[in-house]
């Protein structure tokens, strides 16, 4: 399949591309002041009408009442049934895409944990260019983000969480009337259904229920530890020495020698995990049906990033660019959806969700960073889509003020993973090799270094347009660095 960015528009024009400030109705350069005109009027004659037509025919939908974005911690979309995984773990989602949804089948973190990835969403930047990339950074308080954006445009804002490290004192609460934290905990209890009551009564409490309404709900379920439950277990009989208990730091000191029953342990614990999420947001969904909010929703259902289970030699995630912790679930469900259960196979990246959101929310003249692909709903062609790229900074081998730090960028069906500090370069065919065993990097110089020079070209484009900002410090306490060090967030093997 040739990429969509490849593909020849069908009016023959160049498509909108913000990167570059030209707009698809711009004459090509090098033309006359009257070849000019006379280009630029009928191009964008023809590109309104082909825009007409490429909505009717994607069946564009009605403007939302409500936007969630729905974002479920540490989830790899191929712990999911939906994206084809061999377990039942997603009934209610896989019932949801069909009937209301559209799967986006190669959907991509900017980060590899939470907070560089979830701050990449909520402003449309790469790591690098808002700064948050350690776990003692905040988002800067002068970045605009996309609860701003929404409560610019009118709409009532709230966020439910209860990840510590999104805690408001992060930053994270810009944009957002309402931040509810109340169940800030590890990982050692379930805080699901309190996140859903909470979700579900600030929408009841809301003094003009005829304003429209943004709300960023963020689960904590399938982050270790790996709660067991009942009746929804994949568990596999498993007598060994792990008791499920185990803090994450422990168990990374144990990865050496964990063998192929413990790491099934471990995983069927997670999965579990997973069909638990699943239950959990299938009663979300049930709840805003029974307000009579569901028909009237965007929904946007993702993850931050996903989980490693020594598949490249660690636990847990963070240190590395592999798809197992890039490569996340994206379903999108429009009021009103012409293709429910639709797959999209164009590759898009989170860096890009921000903008796509407002632009379905009909926000398409709201400032806002990013790349758009709200088109690829509604069948349009010729979309120069942005290439994936991603990025993380670990305190393992480097410092606190020098990181060391990985790049990735993925276009086409080749992805690049570059070491800043080592100079490794790490080239996959994933169309040949999609679980990243085999570096190209030797065997294909020439191609390597091209997809360098596109990164280093995307990263330039992005810091023309912003950034970036030094990162804002929040002092962490002793408990709070012991309590990060017991869900794998340790002074060694951190961020």
């Amino acid at each position: 399949m040739i990429p969509m960015s490849q593909r020849a528009s069908p009016t023959g024009l160049r498509p909108a591309d913000p990167r570059d400030g030209r707009h698809a109705c711009t004459p090509p350069r090098g033309t006359g002041r009257v070849g000019r005109a006379m280009v630029a009027l009928v191009a964008c004659t023809v590109f309104a009408v082909c825009t007409v037509l490429a909505a009717c025919a994607g069946g564009t939908a009605p403007r939302p009442k409500g936007v969630l974005l729905l974002v479920v911690d540490t989830l790899r979309a191929d712990a999911l049934s939906l994206y084809g995984y061999g377990r039942a773990t997603s009934p209610r989602l896989d019932r949801f895409a069909a009937e209301r949804g559209v799967v986006f089948e190669h959907a991509r973190a900017a980060a590899p944990w939470t907070k560089p990835s979830i701050a990449s969403i909520m402003t449309g930047l790469e790591p690098r260019q808002h700064g948050v990339m350690l776990h003692h950074h905040r988002l800067h308080g002068q970045l605009a983000t996309l609860g701003a954006a929404f409560q610019a445009a009118g709409y009532d804002t709230a966020a439910v969480q209860s990840n510590m490290l999104l805690a408001s004192v992060f930053g994270y609460s810009n944009g957002f009337s309402v931040y509810l934290e109340e169940h800030l905990a590890l990982h050692s209890v379930s805080t699901g259904e309190q996140i859903n009551a909470d979700a579900l009564g600030w929408l009841d409490g809301r003094a003009d229920p005829a304003r429209p309404w943004f709300m960023w709900v963020h689960h904590y379920e399938p982050h270790f530890d790996y709660l067991h439950w009942p009746g929804l277990t994949f568990e596999t009989g498993y007598t060994g020495r792990l008791t499920g208990s185990e803090p994450m730091d422990q168990l990374i000191a144990y990865t050496e020698h964990l063998g192929p029953d413990e790491i099934a342990f471990l995983r069927g614990r997670y999965d579990g995990e997973v069909l638990r999420q699943d239950q959990l947001v299938g009663d979300l969904l049930d709840g805003l049906a029974a307000r009579g909010e569901l028909a009237e929703t965007l929904v946007v259902f993702t993850s931050d990033h996903g989980e490693e289970f020594l598949e490249h030699g660690e636990l847990s995630h963070q240190h590395k660019l592999f798809d197992v912790l890039l490569h996340v679930p994206l379903v999108i469900a429009r009021p009103g959806e012409s293709q429910p259960g639709h797959r999209i196979v164009e590759p898009v990246s989170l860096l890009d969700l921000g903008r796509t959101m407002l632009d379905l929310a009909g926000e398409t003249k709201r400032v806002f960073p990013g790349h758009s692909f709200a088109a690829l709903m509604q069948g349009s062609g010729g979309i120069d889509l942005a290439p994936s790229v991603a990025h993380t900074a670990t305190v393992e081998g480097g410092s606190e003020t020098e990181p060391r730090e990985l790049d990735m960028l993925f276009m086409g069906s080749h992805k690049l993973v570059r070491d800043l500090d080592s100079g490794e370069r790490l080239l996959f065919d994933l169309a040949r090799d999609p679980k990243e065993r085999r570096n190209l990097a030797a065997e294909q110089p020439e191609r390597t270094a091209a997809l360098e020079r596109e990164l280093e070209r995307f990263l330039s484009l992005r810091q023309r347009r912003g950034g970036p900002l030094a990162a804002e410090h929040v002092e962490l306490t002793s408990e709070q660095l012991e309590r990060l060090a017991k869900i794998g967030y340790g002074p060694k093997r951190g961020e």
